[in-house]
């Protein structure tokens, strides 16, 4: 979905109208989907235009009859649309960037006269660690953790030697755990995270999971060597590990053989 902000004029110039197209993956039709946006922009101007003509005639600049047929005048001007497609995945953007790369195979001669259109495109993997530290927003940090995210030893890497994922915004976080199934932890408190200290957790939960998990086998097996019954084997591990009914079950068919 695209987000519009329309840009401030200072009286001698006319800006833009931003807008940024947010993708988790990637689309194949992106440049027909940003033109088809940025052309309604357009048209939502002209019928302003038009519009503002019929509610607000200058008796002193009478429109010639062109102009007055079509409606917009030839003095009338637009402001131009700029459309950023953001790409939030770790992967390589493969799709076209233009209309031209969408056509079927046709002569250089034809294609000089069908329309272009290209798009303006944020992706991770495309770009240096130099060009996303131009980002002075905590966007920097979510491009650079997605860039990295899989691969393990460069992100360690990363998190590890760059300061600024010390304290990162809480909604950037939020962002990255989304896009990336991260399972980074924070309580609902805090503003500002430590990434790092946040991904040593995981790693730390994890390693006690694994230890939890091998012992919870070690019984099982152990159990069923020696004859104990399994549903006294359930309620022990039920009771020692405060698993659920289903997660013991899980175990037990997995290990119970």
């Amino acid at each position: 979905m695209a987000k519009i902000l329309t840009a401030k004029t200072d009286g001698k110039a006319a800006y833009c109208i931003l807008a940024v197209e947010n993708e988790s993956k990637i689309n194949y039709a992106m440049p027909v989907k940003n033109g088809l946006y940025d052309f309604m922009q357009l048209a939502r101007q002209v019928a302003e235009t038009t519009g503002s003509h019929k509610r607000t005639p200058n008796d002193s600049a009478k429109p010639s009859k062109d102009e007055f047929l079509s409606g917009f005048w030839k003095s009338d001007r637009l402001l131009p649309v700029v459309t950023l497609t953001v790409y939030f995945g770790a992967d390589t953007w493969d799709g076209p960037l233009c209309l031209k790369q969408m056509y079927t195979d046709c002569s250089e001669e034809l294609l000089k006269y069908a329309a272009d259109y290209q798009i303006n495109l944020i992706s991770p993997a495309s770009l240096s660690d130099e060009e996303m530290d131009e980002f002075q927003t905590s966007f920097r940090e979510v491009m650079k953790y997605i860039k990295y995210s899989t691969n393990g030893k460069e992100l360690k890497k990363l998190l590890n030697t760059d300061k600024r994922f010390k304290r990162v915004e809480r909604q950037a976080a939020d962002v990255i755990n989304t896009v990336t199934g991260s399972k980074v932890k924070y309580s609902e408190t805090e503003e500002m995270i430590d990434m790092c200290l946040a991904i040593q957790e995981i790693r730390e939960e994890g390693r006690e999971e694994g230890r939890e998990e091998g012992e919870i086998i070690g019984v099982i097996r152990s159990n069923k060597k020696w004859g104990i019954p399994q549903e006294d084997t359930r309620q022990y591990i039920m009771e020692e590990y405060q698993k659920s009914a289903e997660e013991t079950e899980v175990f037990m068919s997995m290990y119970w053989k």
